[in-house]
């Protein structure tokens, strides 16, 4: 039979002492997960940015091409390059659509992985974390969209063609 109070046998001094080695280990692999989630969604981030500063640049050198060809073509050619400039919007919405896509998958993941963590482990410290890495990924969403505002301002350079 089982006896509880201080110094009563060996079972009660074990059984405390292998519960506390168990929430020491609970504690570990907690952080241990966190640190995970932490490198997979900054790579997810850095992916992400890679592809906005791609589209950037694509779309830069199409706006260049497009406000070369305004100098270079007569009247018929000039419907050539409206044709040619609607074909380069359509392709920067697919872009854009596509990067909507990544980001609302980064975001699933990251609410999923926040789901983990708090159903399993409910301190302070990890929710810190959690937020840290929201506050940054709101603002690598914030920078995606400040550049996808700069690509569609670079397509139209000279406002006096548009008429």
């Amino acid at each position: 039979m089982l006896q509880s109070g201080r110094g009563r046998g060996v079972y009660g001094d074990s059984i405390s002492v292998s519960l506390l080695g168990f929430e020491e280990a609970t504690k570990a692999a907690a952080a241990g997960a966190t640190a995970a989630a932490a490198a997979a969604a900054a790579a997810a981030i850095g992916a992400a940015a890679a592809a906005v500063i791609a589209a950037a640049a694509a779309a830069a050198a199409a706006a260049v091409a497009v406000a070369e060809g305004f100098k270079s073509l007569g009247e018929t050619g000039f419907k050539t390059a409206a044709a040619a400039e609607e074909k380069q919007q359509q392709q920067q919405k697919q872009q854009q659509h596509k990067q909507k896509q990544k980001q609302h998958k980064q975001k699933q993941q990251q609410q999923q992985q926040q789901q983990q963590q708090q159903h399993h482990h409910h301190h302070r410290h990890k929710q810190k974390q959690q937020h840290k890495q929201q506050q940054q990924q709101q603002q690598q969403q914030q920078q995606q969209q400040q550049q996808q505002q700069q690509q569609q301002q670079q397509q139209y350079p000279h406002p006096q063609f548009c008429s």
